[in-house]
C-alpha cells in the first residue's frame, strides 16, 4: 500500500513539474510581464468522514488549517502549513496540531481552475500523514480567490496505517 502511495505521489511530482514547464504561454488573466516567484497563502476549512460506517457514523473530524508559501511557476504552489483537526466521537473528542508540506498544481487560465493538491506531515510524536486531494477554484485575479476540494488523509504509525476517509474543504486563497 505505501509502495503504492508513493508511486502515485512521485508521478504527481513528475506530472505538475512537466505541465509548468511545457507551456509558457501566459493565460487570460496573466499580465504582459514574465512569470516572478510570489508569495501565496490559504485558509481551508473542512470535515472528514470516516469510512467505518461511511455517513452514518457519529465520528469525524472537523478541519482549519493555514498553508503560507510561493507559487514557483503559474501552474505549482507549494509552502509550509499549520492547522487543528478536532475529532470527535461517542466518547469525547481530541484535538490534533498537524504541521505539514503543502504542494498544489494548478492549471492556470479562467476562472474556474481545476487543482490536484498534497499535503504531508506530521500529527503527533507517533502519527504522520500524506493527504491528497482534488479540487477546483473559483479565482478573481492570478491568486486569490475560492476553492472546493475532495480528498482523504493516509495516516501513518507503527502500529496501523489506513486511509481515514472522505474530507470535503472549502477554502480561500490570498
Amino acid at each position: 500500500m505505501i509502495k503504492h502511495l508513493i508511486v502515485a505521489i512521485s508521478l504527481f511530482f513528475i506530472a505538475a513539474l512537466n505541465l509548468s514547464a511545457s507551456d509558457n504561454t501566459p493565460s487570460p488573466d496573466d499580465s504582459a510581464q514574465p512569470f516572478k516567484v510570489s508569495y501565496m497563502g490559504n485558509v481551508e476549512a473542512g470535515h472528514t468522514f470516516l469510512w467505518d460506517n461511511f455517513l452514518r457514523n457519529t465520528s469525524g473530524y472537523v478541519t482549519l488549517t493555514t498553508t503560507h508559501g510561493v507559487r514557483i511557476t503559474p501552474y505549482l504552489f507549494t509552502g509550509l502549513g499549520i492547522g487543528a483537526w478536532l475529532g470527535y466521537y461517542s466518547g469525547g473528542c481530541s484535538m490534533l496540531l498537524p504541521l505539514f508540506a503543502n504542494v498544489r498544481a494548478t492549471l492556470p487560465s479562467g476562472k474556474f481552475r481545476p487543482f490536484i493538491d498534497l499535503k504531508g506531515g506530521t500529527l503527533n510524536s507517533l502519527n504522520s500523514f500524506i493527504g491528497p486531494s482534488i479540487g477546483c477554484k473559483f479565482a478573481w485575479g492570478n491568486r486569490a480567490g475560492v476553492y472546493l476540494s475532495f480528498g482523504t488523509n493516509y495516516i501513518i504509525n507503527r502500529y496501523h496505517s489506513a486511509f481515514d476517509g472522505l474530507s470535503i474543504k472549502l477554502g480561500f486563497d490570498f
